[in-house]
């Protein structure tokens, strides 16, 4: 499955060779994708209701009940690009997922595997669960990010 995310709008296209892309914005995009979510009203207005916290995320991908989204943030340590990735169980079935997350610079190109369990209704994302990257150093920007091979397995029987 492919996802182009030009200017951090999801939108679902084309498979190709199962990578899933997400282009961030570019440096002169950056003052638009910080912006203040603080305003709760303005926020539920423009996510359709939802929290105002989850309008700052970007969903990527939903698997077998699991959301894959994230977070771009530009000098994330004052210099380098970073991106934070959130993962939600939205299933009452522990599960395990598995990823390829790749990022694309125009020198180069890093990549990393990750895998996790969720428990039901489980949510991670962050430093603390190791899905937080800095993928360049040296003020390089990340101009995409993809994940390939995101495996969502049922570890649990279903209740019942």
């Amino acid at each position: 499955m492919l996802c182009v995310v030009p200017a951090l709008v999801v939108s679902l296209g084309l498979l190709i060779s199962g990578f899933l892309t997400l282009t961030v914005p570019s440096i002169g995009d950056r003052d638009q994708v910080a912006r203040d979510t603080t305003d709760s009203t303005e926020a539920n207005q423009n996510s359709g209701g939802r929290p105002w916290h989850d309008a700052a995320w970007n969903q990527i991908v939903a698997v077998n009940g699991v959301q894959i989204s994230y977070i771009y943030y530009a000098e994330a340590n004052e210099l380098d690009d970073g991106i934070v990735v959130r993962l939600q169980n939205t299933s009452g079935i522990s599960v395990r997922v598995a990823f390829t997350i790749i990022f694309r610079s125009p020198d180069g190109e890093v990549s990393d595997r990750f895998a996790t369990t969720l428990a039901p209704y489980e949510m991670k994302t962050g430093d603390n669960d190791d899905l937080y990257w800095i993928p360049f150093t040296g003020g390089q920007s990340i101009g995409e990010v993809g994940l390939r091979g995101v495996d969502v397995e049922r570890i649990a029987p279903p209740p019942g």
